[in-house]
């Protein structure tokens, strides 16, 4: 009925037995979602399904992210900073180093160990440092979380607050000595430090030069890859969805403009997975 926009001509090979009004968005409709025998109530209930959603997969053997260097990751013992992360862990060793701006025993470390979440801000080592980690996160794997800690810039351990999944999580006082300079040359990396990689996968990696307050975490939470809290403070924020194969590494977007962007070290093309926190 080429008269009547709300009706639906079918070419297909089997005999039309019912008109129905076509979907709003795409005016189209999947036929594997119908059953043999058509009501409207089932078109009714129809609708487009999600985009697919992408994370990397880390082997925990090489496999890493890294940012250029750039004199915005230079933040020190008395800048105020936040940290989010989404990851999925394959597998726990030791050290699960999912952030660190770390070598030669000083910068910063976020990170998976013993099943608990910890933070180091080290300026010459363990013995000159902010060192603060979870008692009871209860970490497992084959389960997305959201790992978050925000730093007051106060040049104590009491400044720093260590969340799972939107929620603030106990923690004790491991250091809390630092006197000295925490800002280091080596690059932002996601996933490693120095022999010690990360065997899972990750969504999205955020970095703030400002403390989120605990509202503000649990958005991020709620959110996970919508616009963030804060975002004139973003200075790291990686778009893995979509990361691009250049052939070599994945292309990582750099979606606070700061940088032209990110890059994977040791993937393979087959390192991207249909697979996000839900």
């Amino acid at each position: 009925n080429l008269h009547n926009d709300r009706l639906l001509l079918w070419e297909v090979e089997f005999i039309l037995t019912h008109i129905a009004p076509c979907t709003e968005v795409l005016n189209k409709i999947d036929l594997n979602l119908l059953p043999e025998t058509l009501q409207l109530s089932d078109l009714e209930r129809i609708t487009e399904p999600p985009p697919p959603c992408f994370s990397l997969d880390l082997d925990g053997v090489n496999e890493y992210i890294q940012a250029p260097i750039n004199s915005a990751f230079d933040l020190d013992k008395d800048n105020a900073m936040s940290l989010e992360c989404w990851v999925k862990f394959d597998t726990f060793n030791t050290f699960n180093q999912f952030f660190t701006k770390y070598v030669g025993s000083r910068g910063i470390l976020f990170m998976v160990t013993g099943n608990e979440i910890r933070f180091d801000l080290q300026s010459t080592g363990g013995l000159n440092a902010i060192i603060v980690q979870t008692t009871g996160a209860v970490m497992t794997t084959g389960v997305w979380y959201h790992l978050a800690v925000t730093y007051d810039g106060s040049e104590n351990a009491s400044g720093v607050k260590i969340y799972k999944n939107g929620l603030l999580i106990p923690s004790t006082l491991i250091q809390n000595n630092i006197s000295a300079t925490i800002v280091t040359t080596a690059n932002v990396q996601i996933g490693r430090v120095g022999s010690f990689y990360v065997n899972g996968l990750f969504n999205q990696v955020r970095w703030w030069n400002t403390e989120l307050n605990q509202t503000e975490i649990t958005y991020q939470y709620n959110n996970r890859t919508e616009t963030p809290a804060q975002a004139a403070n973003l200075i790291l924020n990686t778009d893995i969805q979509n990361s691009t194969w250049n052939g070599i590494e994945f292309d990582i977007p750099d979606l606070t403009g700061i940088t032209a962007g990110y890059a994977t070290v040791n993937a393979e093309e087959e390192d991207k997975v249909e697979d996000c926190p839900s």
